[in-house]
């Protein structure tokens, strides 16, 4: 790689295999198809055909000819024709169809509701009609193109091409579909991919006392799984890695980083609501966040070969390990033998029943998100890649790949290692924190650093068994994150047979004690907090989950007559029962939240084998604890509750006054927060013969006052860690650091490199809190918008305590 002109320039042959691999992103799987199926064509041979072998020859053909016959029948109707065979009739069905099976899957497996689906699928096909939809902005100008284009006579995909062209020339707004047009269209495609494929069905499943309707993939559809080079044809996603460095940020532009070609739609720096808003900061100065987006995501990726061994021996001989999806489906409960004149006994079965259907659906998302983060990973499998990175409207970092990346599940995690490495010397302290790295990711991370040290000594025999043979020894599954711990299990077995002068790959991590109220404690300066969450040195870590989860217990043991309570005290509350809770508390969670995430505990532990107590009461129990949880919060902290309440009132203010929430964060980022007012109407469809009203929201020219209230305190917080996040990747690549590997509130960098990253953390944020109050500045960016009746209702800054922010700089826990 070569610098001309302060610019990378890069290898001929490079750059145009980039350009191959983007055009592959989006056409693999239309014009692989379309060949391979116009070749059987030539040759007669459609008998002979492959199409039974994948899931994509499955459905595509079927599915288009369904898609061909509800448009073509408004051909001979009168009148106004339904709003999806309207909106169909732009494309053509086998382009339809394949987007239409890829989208569907894509749903399956983040668990979509059956509206969110539609709204999905629907949203995948405006895409590729955009084009053809800004008649409405520019209907001159439109008319005259399309006259032209139909008199040629000529199909879609040249039509298509020449409009975009066209749009592109005048600098025409596309117009976009309405919610509403997109749950009609969504709607109809699943019903015709059901009833043509059986590649999918539409169950009703019950989900916190609520019957809903959910798009599950049949048991036909995972027998398909097996297989991933014909899977890939449905379900290759859209964003792939790059193999060469991502194209740079430029400042002044927002659109075009990442990616190269025009083979797929630009990427845009910030994911703005409203467009506008993306327009207006193309003129602010935010050198850091360019500085530092383009050093993240010029970080350079190998896949980790050790841990891609084991996972693909586990998913080709159906190994249950590590918390990995299951490879058989439970089986539903024997039905009693008086179902049919025992209401009670038939009550029961079916609440069973519920319960392993909830669970098996469950099951097979996660089996599909697991063939897709292997079969990515088999494509990289030699390569070097990168990840390109944009931002959120709180200038919070991402990864743009689907699946596999740096920000997902553990085991999608645990495939990366840096693509560069760096020796480990007695100098640099590399293998200080190799170490460390490892005693944390098995969870032993609440012990003073002697003890750290003292459990890597004692185990290494473990260590060298689980890097011989992870399947017959698996102390690595009790790790709290296995797959990662895995990896650094032959990570370091590796250092210690080379020892010093061993050039390590591997992502060492350090994250935040709680790092919400690490700001707030930052900003307020209150004492009892900020030794809570480590801003403070201590010679072992102080842990504010550990310190709510003995509270919560000690409550416990006071609730004698409750039967929950004696439940909970026998199965066990943990730390990670109550940690997501604090974790939250900063950013405005509530009880009911509170209550999920007691749930999704509950659902971890039944993964890792520890069956709870509760039986069909699951949900009730968890309720119970959530309160419980809720007022223990509340008497071991307080502080962070007090910047949340002045957020709340100010931003509750601004909407009311009909302005949105904006401020600058401390790199100089423009946070928008605009949410706007819905009022709720309802759309009728038909679904198979079934009439559904599917609720959606029409938007108004209001802004909400309830969310407004509600989302300002995370979305401050998320743009203080941002800012503290940009500050650190920039000034720690000037002292010559060159791979990040971030999420939010976790840095990665080289083992070589972590001791540079750890001064450099605290640093930065010693800086962003010395001086003034970023509240006071909150408040006063206000002022100029309201008038003086609506100023005298914003709330006083919460007084400031007499923390000294300079101990952060000792604090050796205060990210770890």
């Amino acid at each position: 790689m070569l610098k001309h002109n302060g610019y990378i320039t890069l290898p001929f042959t490079s750059l145009k295999e980039q350009l191959e691999l983007e055009k592959d992103m989006r056409n693999r799987g239309i014009n692989r198809f379309q060949k391979r199926l116009s070749d059987h064509k030539k040759r007669n041979e459609e008998s002979f055909t492959n199409y039974g072998k994948t899931l994509l020859s499955n459905s595509i053909r079927p599915l288009s000819e369904a898609i061909s016959i509800f448009v073509n029948e408004g051909e001979n109707q009168k009148g106004v024709q339904p709003i999806a065979r309207r909106l169909l009739s732009l494309i053509e069905p086998d382009i339809a169809s394949l987007i239409t099976a890829k989208s569907i899957i894509n749903s399956i497996t983040i668990a979509r509701k059956l509206t969110s689906a539609a709204i999905n699928v629907a949203s995948k096909i405006e895409d590729e009609v955009a084009l053809r939809t800004f008649e409405e902005s520019r209907p001159e100008h439109y008319g005259i193109v399309k006259t032209d284009l139909d008199k040629r006579s000529f199909g879609y995909m040249y039509k298509r091409r020449k409009l975009r062209e066209s749009a592109q020339k005048n600098e025409l707004e596309w117009v976009l579909w309405t919610r509403s047009e997109k749950v009609h269209v969504g709607y109809k495609l699943i019903e015709l991919m059901v009833l043509s494929t059986g590649l999918c069905e539409v169950k009703s499943q019950i989900r916190k006392r609520r019957h809903e309707k959910v798009l599950l993939p049949t048991e036909k559809t995972l027998e398909w799984i097996n297989n991933r080079n014909e899977f890939l044809e449905v379900l290759a996603p859209e964003y792939f890695p790059t193999i060469i460095p991502p194209r740079m940020w430029e400042e002044g532009k927002v659109t075009g980083g990442g990616y190269y070609s025009r083979h797929i739609k630009p990427l845009t720096l910030v994911k703005y609501r409203k467009r506008e808003n993306l327009q207006q900061i193309k003129d602010v100065k935010m050198p850091i966040i360019y500085k530092g987006i383009n050093a993240m995501q010029n970080t350079p990726y190998k896949i980790n070969k050790f841990v891609y061994d084991v996972l693909k021996k586990a998913w080709d001989k159906n190994i249950n390990i590590g918390g990995l999806p299951k490879a058989e489906l439970e089986n539903l409960p024997n039905k009693p033998h008086d179902i049919d004149t025992n209401a009670e006994s038939r009550k029961e079965y079916r609440q069973k029943a519920v319960l392993v259907h909830t669970e098996n659906a469950r099951q097979k998302s996660k089996r599909l998100l697991f063939a897709k983060v292997l079969w990515i990973a088999e494509m990289f499998l030699e390569r070097i890649f990168y990840h390109a990175h944009t931002l959120d409207f709180r200038s919070r970092c991402y990864h743009v790949t689907n699946y596999l990346n740096g920000q997902g599940v553990d085991f999608a995690k645990a495939l990366h290692l840096f693509g560069t490495g760096k020796a480990i010397t007695e100098e640099n302290k590399g293998d200080y924190w190799l170490a460390v790295t490892g005693a944390a990711l098995f969870g032993i991370d609440k012990v003073s650093r002697k003890e750290q040290l003292d459990w890597v000594e004692s185990n290494f025999n473990m260590f060298k068994e689980i890097q011989a043979d992870p399947f017959t020894n698996r102390d690595w599954e009790h790790a709290d994150k296995p797959f990662q711990f895995l990896a650094w299990c032959d990570e370091w077995c590796r250092f210690k047979a080379k020892g010093y002068g061993y050039v390590s790959h591997f992502i060492c991590n350090q994250d935040g004690s709680c790092n919400g109220i690490q700001h707030y404690s930052g900003i307020l300066r209150h004492t009892p907090s900020a030794k809570a969450v480590n801003l403070a040195n201590s010679e072992r870590p102080q842990d504010v989950y550990s310190v709510v989860k003995d509270k919560v217990i000690e409550n416990l043991k006071t609730m004698t007559d409750s039967e929950f309570a004696k439940l909970w005290l026998q199965f066990g509350v943990k730390r990670s029962t109550v940690k997501r809770a604090i974790m939250t508390s900063p950013y405005g969670s509530t009880r009911y939240s509170c209550s999920d995430f007691v749930d999704e505990d509950l659902v971890k532990r039944k993964d890792q084998g520890d069956i709870h107590p509760f039986g069909s009461a699951s949900f009730q129990a968890c309720t119970f604890l959530a309160g419980v949880i809720w007022d223990s919060m509340g008497e071991v902290l307080s502080s962070a509750r007090l910047g949340m309440s002045f957020l709340q009132d100010c931003a509750k203010v601004l909407a009311k006054s009909g302005h949105a929430v904006r401020w600058n964060n401390p790199v100089g980022f423009p946070v928008i927060q605009d949410y706007p007012e819905f009022k709720s109407m309802r759309v009728k469809t038909k679904l198979f013969g079934e009439v559904i009203k599917p609720r959606i929201n029409v938007e108004t020219e209001k802004f909400s006052v309830h969310k407004a209230k509600n989302s300002c305190p995370p979305n401050y917080i998320h743009a203080q860690d941002s800012a503290h996040l940009f500050m650190c990747v920039v000034k720690a690549y000037d002292k010559g650091v060159s791979h990040f590997c971030n999420v939010h509130d976790s840095f990665g960098t080289l083992a070589a490199d972590s001791q540079t990253l750890a001064d450099t953390i605290r640093e930065t944020f010693v800086e962003m809190y010395s001086n003034g109050c970023p509240l006071e500045d909150f408040k006063t960016s206000m002022l100029p918008i309201l008038n003086d009746s609506e100023k005298n209702k914003l709330p006083e800054v919460p007084e400031k305590g007499d923390f000294d922010i300079e101990e952060v700089l000792k604090s050796e826990f205060f990210f770890a």
